[in-house]
């Protein structure tokens, strides 16, 4: 195998941390030019072939973005538009939500629905490619069977405890990791 067992890769975006000038950067309240395109998928190709393409399953443990100070569509575009350049390249990117900006953990779902539908809109025509069984959901049933197949192939498996698979984050995160 590769020779560690985990590596942390850090990448920081002003626009995804600040929400007031700082000493060390200055706070951004749009998102979304020609060069933030740019950073972003440079940033994404990197990692793709440092790691992806060398076999090397890569998870983003955590992205997201504060709403304070930022325009709105900003946000969902930055967050939506993380999501899509790593689905695009086979890394599975998990939104980071402790605060309840994005996602209702007491209602389990999110709080703004645009923002859902443009990360739901990262699948290819909304499949819900997480679906093992085939019951028109994903639940933790098709974690099992995920978990069991990569068992079966000697492959490391996550442990997943109490997990109700019904988040959006949740659902591209099994669909990479299926053909």
């Amino acid at each position: 195998m590769c020779g560690f067992s985990s590596l942390l890769y850090t990448v920081r975006f002003f626009f995804a941390i600040l929400e007031e000038d700082a000493d060390w950067g200055k706070n951004r309240t749009t998102w979304g030019t020609e060069e933030d395109f740019a950073e972003l998928n440079k940033n994404m190709d990197l990692m793709k072939s440092s790691f992806v393409d060398k076999g090397i399953p890569v998870i983003f443990g955590e992205y997201g973005c504060p709403k304070n100070n930022k325009e709105e569509d900003s946000v969902r575009l930055f967050l939506s538009s993380v999501c899509k350049a790593a689905y695009d390249r086979q890394m599975c990117p998990v939104l980071w939500d402790i605060t309840g900006l994005h996602y209702d953990r007491n209602q389990c779902c999110m709080i703004d629905s645009t923002l859902n539908q443009q990360l739901l809109s990262v699948l290819d025509n909304n499949v819900l490619k997480g679906d093992i069984n085939q019951d028109g959901k994903v639940d933790t049933q098709d974690v099992a069977i995920l978990g069991d197949c990569l068992v079966k192939k000697h492959f490391s498996v996550l442990r997943i405890r109490n997990m109700q698979i019904s988040t959006v984050t949740e659902k591209l995160m099994l669909s990479t990791m299926l053909p």
